[in-house]
């Protein structure tokens, strides 16, 4: 529905001139918010139906009906000296980088007769974003800095004022579409404009990327204390006969080993990237990239980099999956139970459960019973199922304490103040009294 609309009465208008308006406002195209594609640009989505005069900056035609100056949502944004004129909202980057971020700085200018409010900034996808503006007045006066785009809780994101112009910022990030396949990204602003709501524009750009990870990143995670691990990750030229070559490992994170394997197989070469957390690595989390030296398109030099994404978690030989045992909110009446395993991540390692005990406030109001999973002859097996249960009567209130597991032998990665076979998994709930609860 349009609102505010100039009555014959109020804007002294002669009624055919108010149909017009009427007619050309309601015929004005709808236009719908894709998601991020390879797809053909459309181009000056917005175009068609009514238009300003692009000679006067003050004057507006809507099928021979000029608005009253100052009606409310007469204001309109038009981009200045556009890229390609035919299609003002459209900005080309053609082939890029793998990775590269992209900016493209527009700048409009409210040619209407009222100010015009953008209300929302939106994006199609997480590979772009509205970053910021710069709002000058129709004397030229501008903020000393950018404003960036935040969600408001009331009002307008920015206000351009009739003659004003503003200047916007967008960021592209390549890193976040699919490597050598085309892109076509949009962003839409929404205004209270009656003749142009809606402004939509639209970027296209392919990244570009010689090799191809299998897979794309270095997983690491639950690497054991005492014997770490390894993955292999696999380089391929993305295209066939592509002279581009991987020539050796520039650099690393701190607390990863990096070693690069060269085949060829069938005429075409092969890479491989050994990365590693070593054995006795520090408890905790690395992350980085391995940061390979390769030639440039033509295959000479040593200039290009291609960067690999590691993510890595050193812990215990022994761990509990979960490693946390949640009762959650229980009915202290009933009680409540928990399963979760323990696993032995040496390779070979094989675990038995010796005895089990809970620390806690109130101890002696549970049980746990350990499992073998597929267990060999001897009763060892390398994975175990545990269920903890809380029995009716525990007192209400927060349950805290720890679940102990005691192993035949001794495992890595444990601090020093525990005993070397004792793997300690933390314990959590609330006791509620259903009573209690009705009665508030």
């Amino acid at each position: 529905m349009i609102r505010n609309l100039p009555t014959a009465q109020s804007a002294h208008l002669p009624r055919a001139r108010v149909l017009g308006l009427i007619s050309a406002l309601t015929t004005l195209p709808l236009l719908a918010l894709t998601g991020c594609g390879d797809s053909t640009p459309s181009g000056e989505a917005d175009s068609g139906g009514a238009r300003f005069n692009p000679n006067g900056a003050t004057e507006i035609h809507l099928d021979g009906a000029a608005p009253v100056a100052g009606t409310p949502g007469a204001g309109v944004l038009e981009v200045l000296n556009p890229e390609l004129p035919e299609r003002p909202l459209y900005k080309e980057f053609g082939d890029v980088a793998f990775g590269t971020v992209l900016y493209w700085t527009m700048e409009m200018r409210n040619v209407g007769t009222a100010p015009v409010n953008i209300n929302t900034a939106q994006a199609a996808c997480g590979c772009t974003r509205f970053m910021d503006f710069t709002v000058t007045d129709a004397s030229g006066s501008a903020p000393a800095r950018p404003t960036a785009f935040t969600a408001q809780a009331e009002g307008a994101l920015a206000t351009i004022p009739a003659g004003g112009t503003i200047l916007m910022r967008m960021k592209l990030m390549s890193e976040f579409s699919t490597p050598n396949e085309r892109k076509l990204a949009m962003m839409r602003l929404s205004t209270d404009s009656v003749i142009k709501p809606f402004l939509t524009f639209e970027v296209g750009f392919q990244p570009t990327r010689a090799f191809i990870f299998a897979p794309d990143r270095a997983n690491l995670l639950n690497s054991p204390f005492s014997s770490g691990r390894e993955k292999r990750i696999k380089i391929l030229v993305d295209r066939a006969g592509d002279p581009e070559r991987v020539l050796g490992v520039l650099s690393k994170p701190e607390g990863i080993e990096a070693e690069l394997i060269t085949e060829t197989f069938a005429g075409e070469y092969v890479w491989y990237v050994n990365v590693s957390v070593p054995p006795l690595s520090a408890l905790g989390t690395i992350r980085g990239d391995v940061i390979l030296k390769t030639t440039d398109a033509e295959g000479n030099g040593d200039a290009g980099r291609l960067k690999l994404p590691v993510v890595a978690l050193v812990v215990a030989d022994v761990i509990s999956t979960p490693n946390l045992a949640p009762l959650r909110a229980f009915d202290r009446s009933v009680g409540a139970e928990f399963t979760g395993r323990i696993v032995a991540l040496v390779p070979g390692a094989r675990l038995m459960v010796m005895g089990t005990r809970v620390e806690s406030e109130h101890a002696e109001h549970f049980s746990i019973e350990a499992t073998p999973i597929k267990a060999f002859q001897d009763g060892r097996a390398i994975e175990w199922s545990y269920t903890v249960k809380v029995g009716p009567g525990h007192p209400q209130g927060f349950v805290a304490g720890e679940l102990i597991f005691e192993l035949e032998e001794a495992f890595g990665g444990l601090p020093d103040d525990v005993p070397a076979n004792e793997l300690r998994v933390r314990l959590s709930g609330i006791a509620r009294d259903p009573q209690s609860d009705k009665a508030n």
